[in-house]
C-alpha cells in the first residue's frame, strides 16, 4: 500500500485537519462502522453533466460551433462533479442551474433511461402503479404549488447565493407531499377506482380495469401519460445512481429485489399501512399543507411585487410583510406535521442505473445527462488498522481527493472538478438554439451582434469562463 496516496482516519496523522470532529460526527462513525464490517457505503459521487438534445446527442454542426465560439475544446458543455452521496434529486436540481447558468424559471423533471424504466415497470399501469412512491411521482396538477414547495426566492436576495442555500448543505430532505409513499399510493387508488368504476373511466379505458392497463393505455391521456417516468426528487443518489460495473444484471433482478424491498416495507409498516386513523390524520395534514402553501405563494408574490415598485404604501407593505410572516410560521409548522410521513414512511430503492436525465423547459428542451463516473467509499485496512478512502475499484485515492470527499462528508459542499464550455442561459431554444445563438453573436452583422448580445446580458449570460473551483 503506497501510504504517500492514501488519506488515514488515525488520530495521529499530522495531514487530518478535521480529526476533533471524528468521534462526534454520527454519520462518519455510522460509515465507519460499515467499513469495518466490510459493506460498502458511498459518501461522495462523482458526477458527468453533459448537455444534450432530446435524443441523447449534439449534431457535428452544433458542437463545431460551440467548440469555436463557446470555449470549449471538444465542442461538448459539460461538468464533472464531486458530490455528497445523500444528496437528494432536489438539490441536484438546483446544482445543475448553478454550472450551466440557468435562472431556474422553467418546469424540470428527472427521468431513467428507458431501458431502466421498462425493466421496472415491465409495460404494465400494474407494476407502475405500485411503484409510484417508491421511483415515480404520480403526475401533478401543476397549478398546485406543492411541486415547487422550496421555490421562495425573494427578490432582495442573491441568486446564486439562493441556489447554493438550496444544495450546500448537510442535511436533505422533502417537504412536497407528491414526494410521500403514502400519498401517491393514495392517488393510485382514486385512479384505479376511477377507471373501474367511474363510467367516464370505464368509456376513456374501454372497459379495462386498471390491473389490465399497458403504459401505452395511460399515455394516451395527457394529464397522465406525460409524467409516468419523473423520479420522486426525495430520492437521494447513493439509493439510485451507482458506477456501470456494479449494477444489477438484467430487468428480472431489478424486478425482484424491488418486489422484495417492497415486501420488507409493508412488513415494517403494516401497522400505519392499516391504521386508517392515522391515514386520514395524515390526509388531512396534507391537504392543509396544500391550502397553506399555496397562499404562502400567493403572498410572496405580491411581497416580492413591492420591492419593483418605487411608491409604495408603508401601510400596505407592513401588511403584506406580516400576513407573509404568518404564511410563512403555518407552511413551516405544517411541514413539521408531514415530515416523517413524506421522508421516513417510504420504502428502500435499488441503486438500478449508472445514469439518469434532467430535463428543463419543456419548450427549449433542455436534456442533461447524468453519468456516475465514480463512487468513493471509506474501508478498513486490516493490515494497518486505519480506515482509508477507497474508489469503486478499491483502489485507495489520492491525498488530495480524499481531502475534497472527507470536506464533503463534513460541510455538504460540493465541487466542480472540471468545465468544458461557458454557461448557457434560459430561452435561447435548447442546445441548437444556443448554438445558433453563438453563431449570430460572432459571425452576424454588427447590428444583429449587438441586440443579442444585449439580449443575453438582460439574461444573464456574460459569455466568461469561470474556474470550476468557483462555480458552486
Amino acid at each position: 500500500m503506497d501510504k504517500d496516496n492514501v488519506l488515514f482516519f488515525n488520530p495521529d496523522d499530522p495531514r487530518k485537519e478535521n480529526l476533533d470532529k471524528i468521534s462526534s460526527n454520527d454519520d462518519l462513525n455510522y460509515v465507519l462502522n460499515e467499513a469495518d464490517d466490510g459493506d460498502t457505503y458511498p459518501i461522495a459521487l462523482k458526477l458527468r453533466l453533459e448537455i444534450t438534445d432530446e435524443m441523447g446527442t449534439v449534431d457535428d454542426w452544433a458542437k463545431s460551433i460551440i467548440q469555436k465560439y463557446g470555449k470549449s475544446a471538444d465542442g461538448t458543455i459539460r461538468r464533472d462533479i464531486l458530490v455528497p452521496a445523500d444528496m437528494d434529486l432536489h438539490a441536484l436540481h438546483y446544482l445543475i442551474q448553478r454550472v450551466f447558468g440557468w435562472q431556474n424559471s422553467h418546469l424540470r423533471n428527472f427521468r431513467l433511461p428507458d431501458k431502466v424504466f421498462d425493466a421496472l415497470v415491465d409495460g404494465k399501469a400494474e407494476e407502475w402503479g405500485m411503484l409510484c412512491g417508491v421511483y415515480f411521482r404520480f403526475p401533478d396538477d401543476l397549478n398546485d404549488k406543492d411541486f415547487f414547495w422550496d421555490d421562495d426566492y425573494e427578490d432582495q436576495d442573491n441568486f446564486k447565493n439562493w441556489l447554493k442555500s438550496r444544495y450546500a448543505k448537510l442535511e436533505h430532505y422533502s417537504n412536497s407531499i407528491g414526494d410521500s409513499y403514502l400519498n401517491n399510493q393514495k392517488e393510485i387508488g382514486y385512479f384505479s377506482d376511477f377507471v373501474n368504476n367511474d363510467p367516464q373511466g370505464k368509456k376513456i379505458f374501454k372497459g379495462k380495469s386498471f390491473d389490465d392497463l399497458s403504459l401505452e393505455d395511460l399515455k394516451r391521456i395527457p394529464d397522465i401519460g406525460f409524467g409516468l417516468d419523473h423520479l420522486l426528487e426525495r430520492l437521494a443518489l447513493r439509493d439510485i445512481l451507482c458506477v456501470k460495473g456494479l449494477l444489477l444484471a438484467d430487468a428480472q433482478k431489478i424486478r425482484e429485489e424491488t418486489n422484495d424491498l417492497l415486501r420488507e416495507f409493508s412488513y415494517l409498516y403494516m401497522d400505519i399501512l392499516e391504521d386508517e386513523d392515522y391515514l386520514d390524520t395524515i390526509d388531512s395534514d396534507f391537504q392543509a399543507l396544500r391550502k397553506a402553501r399555496n397562499d404562502y405563494f400567493d403572498v410572496l408574490r405580491e411581497k416580492n411585487h413591492f420591492f419593483g415598485q418605487p411608491k409604495s404604501s408603508r401601510k400596505s407593505f407592513e401588511k403584506t410583510i406580516m400576513r407573509f410572516l404568518d404564511a410563512k410560521e403555518k407552511v413551516n409548522f405544517l411541514s413539521s406535521n408531514c415530515f416523517e410521513a413524506i421522508n421516513e414512511i417510504c420504502p428502500d430503492v435499488s441503486r438500478i442505473t449508472n445514469e439518469i436525465t434532467y430535463n428543463y423547459d419543456y419548450g427549449d428542451g433542455w436534456v442533461v445527462k447524468i453519468t456516475c463516473e465514480d463512487e468513493y467509499t471509506i474501508r478498513n485496512d486490516e493490515e494497518n488498522d486505519e480506515f482509508v478512502i477507497v474508489d469503486a475499484g478499491l483502489k485507495e485515492v489520492s491525498v488530495d481527493l480524499a481531502d475534497m470527499v472527507t470536506r464533503i462528508m463534513f460541510d455538504g459542499k460540493p465541487v466542480c472538478l472540471a468545465a468544458e464550455g461557458v454557461n448557457v442561459m434560459d430561452d435561447v431554444g435548447g442546445i441548437y438554439g444556443y448554438a445558433n445563438f453563438l453563431r449570430t453573436l460572432n459571425e452576424g452583422n454588427r447590428v444583429e451582434a449587438s441586440e443579442i448580445r444585449d439580449w443575453a446580458k438582460s439574461m444573464g449570460w456574460s459569455g466568461r469562463s469561470v474556474m470550476p473551483k468557483n462555480m458552486l
